[in-house]
Order: structure tokens, then C-alpha cells, then sequence
């Protein structure tokens, strides 16, 4: 059904058969010689290519996009668990998704997770940049790149994590009488938040790219193992 659930994911991050070695399937995972593209296209067929083509071969890119987010949620020490990972279209437009689920009520978070939150949201586009190329980065990302936004932007506007605009809430406009919002704060501050919220994604999409980067090996599995599913 194009799509892993927990226990399977789980066991082939922790070190459990991965279907894309060569010993198992007769190929390569992508860092053993073998391109990431000749691998996508073992598991979903002859005619694939990174650019145009039908929904079928948009798979190899949606599962690599889907399997970054997973795997750099799943590398992280404060992070909601992995629960599934599909690369199903859905009706809202979405080509696939990764469902995390906290465990337990949480009503408040740390910097630190929100953080991860971001790194996770950034970790899609990572890996496309990674096993495709800079150059062939798709438009998968915009929603992820969309809430990793929003979030940096509530860690500095309002719940002062940022250490060069403190404790102080920003984000309350003003609406003037023509219906223009204003700002409560100068133009020199919006350029602090702007450099603030840009830090922030810029970092945690470093981080996610290190991530997948130092475990490529199990991307490369899960992805391949995620397409034959």
C-alpha cells in the first residue's frame, strides 16, 4: 500500500534487514555505486526520471522526501515518535506524508523541540537536496517550508527565544483607521526578526541535512523498501 507503519520502520532504523542491499535484492543502495535514480527505478519499474513523467515516478522522490522527515525525527532525542510514513496522494493535494504522534498529553514545549519540529519539516527538502541535487529540488517542500516558517517566526515573536530580542512579545499589530496593519516595533527590529526567523530554519535545515548525510545508507533502505512496499 505504499506505506510503512511503525514496527517496520522502527526495525530498519535500528540496524534490521534492509531490502536494498546488495546481498538482498541484488542492488545497491545509492552510496555503494549505484544511483539513487537506477535504484527508484528497480523498485517502481522501468521509465523513471527525475523530471516530468507521471505520478508513479514521482514515487522515488516522494518516498525519499518522506523517508527525510522520518528519519530525522526519528534521530532526535526529543521528537514525537514516527507512527507511519505513506506515499499515497491525498485529496488535499498532498503527495505523501509522515504522521507523528506524541505519546502522552503534551500541552507545553521546550526551544529545543520546537526546534527538532523544524529540522524535521526542513528534513524532506534535505533530502532531495542531498540525493538529487541542488538543481533538482522539487515544490514538495513549500508546505513544509510554509510551517517550519511559521514556527521560527512564534519562537521570536512569541515566546522569546531569541536571545537579541528577549522576553518581549512582538507580534501585536495595529490596524490603522484606512485597515493598514502597523507594527508595533521599528523597521531596524523587523530586520533583527527577519534575520532571526531565517537563523533559525537555516540551522535547522543544517542540521537536518547532517542528519541524513551521516545515514544515508538507511535512507537509501527505507526508501527502496518504502517503494517495493
Amino acid at each position: 500500500d505504499r506505506g510503512l507503519a511503525q514496527p517496520v520502520f522502527g526495525n530498519l532504523l535500528d540496524g534490521g534487514t534492509f531490502p536494498a542491499t546488495k546481498e538482498n535484492h541484488g542492488v545497491h543502495i545509492a552510496g555503494g555505486g549505484v544511483s539513487a535514480e537506477a535504484e527508484i527505478s528497480e523498485a517502481v519499474g522501468d521509465g523513471f526520471s527525475l523530471v516530468g513523467g507521471d505520478a508513479l515516478e514521482h514515487m522515488g522522490v516522494v518516498a525519499y522526501h518522506e523517508i527525510g522527515h522520518a528519519l530525522v525525527a526519528a534521530k532526535q532525542s526529543h521528537s514525537a515518535p514516527v507512527q507511519k510514513i505513506t506515499i499515497i496522494p491525498r485529496t488535499s493535494g498532498a503527495l505523501g506524508y509522515t504522521m507523528q504522534v506524541d505519546e502522552g498529553n503534551h500541552y507545553l514545549m521546550n526551544q529545543t523541540e520546537l526546534e527538532n519540529k523544524i529540522a524535521t519539516f526542513t528534513g524532506g527538502r534535505a533530502a532531495e537536496e542531498l540525493v538529487f541535487g541542488p538543481d533538482n529540488m522539487t515544490t514538495g517542500a513549500s508546505n513544509d517550508i510554509e510551517k517550519a516558517t511559521n514556527i521560527a517566526r512564534q519562537m521570536v515573536l512569541d515566546y522569546g527565544f531569541s536571545e537579541k530580542l528577549g522576553a518581549i512579545k512582538w507580534s501585536d499589530d495595529e490596524q490603522s483607521d484606512l485597515g493598514a496593519l502597523t507594527h508595533k516595533y521599528s523597521a531596524r527590529t523587523a530586520e533583527i526578526i527577519d534575520e532571526e526567523v531565517l537563523k533559525l530554519v537555516e540551522t535547522a535545515h543544517t542540521e537536518a541535512w547532517n542528519v541524513i548525510n551521516e545515514n544515508r545508507d538507511i535512507l537509501d533502505a527505507v526508501s527502496y523498501t518504502h517503494l517495493r512496499a
